[in-house]
């Protein structure tokens, strides 16, 4: 056995040895006991609990936003593909063309505001709290 590990490893082997003893998973009490043994302060502890659980609601966010977009594009094509249908049956000008360009502009928008930002993008009435 090594008498050192650097900071990786040793979290890689805390964390396979957690998976591997715990069922159902350890309680805050023996988390904070496995800190201290490890020279980690509860108040540390609570900044790391703060900074995962911010990262996991992003994260979160990030997926809402993403199902928002699909939920926007999907009908986009299938009524674009109707208007298309419409017109060629109809005949007469290309009219399909401007609802296409119209709404195709706020599924571009969507998308751009997506891929900088996707955490900022709300698509979707906000959720109830508990």
């Amino acid at each position: 056995m090594r008498q050192f590990y650097s900071e990786s490893e040793a979290e890689q082997i805390l964390a396979h040895a957690l998976r591997r003893n715990t069922e159902h998973g350890l309680s805050r009490e023996a988390l904070l006991a496995v800190a201290a043994e490890s020279g980690i302060s509860p108040e540390e502890v609570s900044r790391a609990e703060a900074e995962l659980a911010e990262r996991e609601e992003h994260d979160r966010a990030v997926r809402e936003a993403q199902i928002g977009f699909y939920w926007h594009l999907g009908p986009y094509v299938l009524v674009s593909i109707l208007l298309v249908v419409l017109n060629v049956v109809g005949g007469g000008h290309a009219w399909a063309i401007y609802p296409i360009l119209g709404w195709g502009i706020g599924v571009l928008s969507h998308g751009l505001a997506l891929k900088a930002d996707p955490a900022s993008i709300n698509c979707r009435s906000p959720r109830a709290t508990p």
